[in-house]
């Protein structure tokens, strides 16, 4: 049995032996096999982006996402998303390796839009360039509630114009799907 703190800050839980013990959301959510994580690299030629794709479920999606360069790039996150074709599939895993429970929602890369939607968030990460280049990330920093059946696009964009700035990037995304 788990019972919310009155903050929302903590969760009590209750085992088997009646003990109290006391733990974050994430990692209540994680033993509950609830919490879900993806990742990709990818190579970035000059001037283009990679794109993620999430078409959340029925539930609102609690996500954390990163991206980290190997030189100077940025960051959107964009809300209803419109495309045409959704891309590739590609699969998140669940935190807790021995649930069988799998995402409601649904993760694709590069898929093809003439309308991103709302920017809901842009940065830029300093990573360097050319013989200068040391790397960067970046992160929300916090926690995004996104609403159900609804879809949003992370990109990773190489604003390098010269043809031989190919850069390397990856992209995380952590997120469990809760009412509360």
């Amino acid at each position: 049995m788990s019972i919310l703190g009155p903050t929302g800050g903590g969760r009590f839980v209750t085992p088997p032996d009646t003990s109290l013990s006391i733990s974050s959301p994430i990692h209540s959510h994680i033993h509950e096999g609830r919490f879900y994580t993806f990742g990709m690299k990818v190579d970035i030629g000059a001037d283009t982006a990679a794109n993620v794709l999430i078409q959340t479920g029925s539930l609102p999606v609690h996500a954390i996402m990163a991206g980290t360069v190997s030189q100077n790039m940025s960051a959107e996150f964009w809300e209803d998303t419109v495309f045409s074709d959704p891309g590739s599939g590609v699969l998140s895993y669940n935190r807790l390796r021995s649930s069988d429970n799998l995402s409601l929602a649904t993760l694709t890369i590069n898929p093809t839009s003439a309308d991103f939607g709302t920017r809901l968030f842009e940065t830029f990460i300093p990573g360097g360039q050319k013989q200068a280049a040391t790397g960067g990330a970046a992160s929300t920093l916090g926690e995004w509630i996104l609403s159900p059946n609804t879809n949003y696009l992370m990109r990773i964009i190489n604003n390098i114009v010269s043809p031989s700035a190919v850069g390397i990037a990856s992209l995380s995304l952590e997120y469990y799907e809760s009412e509360t």
